[in-house]
């Protein structure tokens, strides 16, 4: 049994059993066999963060295979990565699944220099064979991208054009004293 009670962890802490692969070829008691060997995963209060931070260029996949996922007041970010869940049964107690933790990507630094892109949501898909009890949240949104950087000083804008001469009014050619 894998069980995390708060604060954050990363998919590596996610042991070995639970992540390995099970062929496609094999038969309903190896598959049967393979769930259960991948054990319980409980997260109490817990954020497990799947793979690095998000890349819009590169995005990875996680696989879990396990009897049971228990989610207790935690949530699953993705990265925008493909995230595929084999359980036999799912309980979800204000348990969620969200794309990122930043809305938005990166700002831009430097003068001139656009923003990073956002990544997109990624995919979930989550397989339960026998039960689930409770809710569990899902959001996928894709990120925001980031605010590009202010441009540089514009150049000093060209000499205008000459103004009209002078018109004479009636009442400004009296003379004055000196």
């Amino acid at each position: 049994m894998a069980q995390f009670e708060g604060g954050t962890i990363d998919d590596k802490m996610i042991p070995a059993e639970v992540t390995e692969a099970f062929p496609l070829e094999g038969t309903t008691k190896q598959f049967q066999a393979r769930l259960k060997s991948g054990g319980t995963m409980e997260l109490k209060d817990t954020t497990l963060v799947i793979g690095p931070e998000p890349s819009f260029a590169t995005n990875g996949k996680t696989f879990y295979a396990l009897d049971s996922v228990v989610l207790r007041n935690s949530t699953i970010v993705t990265n925008g990565n493909t995230v595929v869940i084999f359980c036999n049964k799912l309980v979800s107690n204000e348990g969620k699944i969200i794309a990122f933790s930043k809305r938005a990507a990166e700002d831009a630094k430097a003068v001139g220099v656009a923003g990073k892109p956002g990544d997109s949501g990624g995919l979930v898909s989550i397989h339960v064979i026998q039960a689930i009890e409770g809710t569990i949240s899902v959001d996928l949104t894709g990120q925001d991208g980031g605010k590009g950087a202010a441009g540089t000083t514009g150049a000093p804008g060209g000499k205008g054009a000459k103004g009209q001469d002078a018109a004479e009014h009636p009442d400004q050619t009296q003379k004055r004293p000196i």
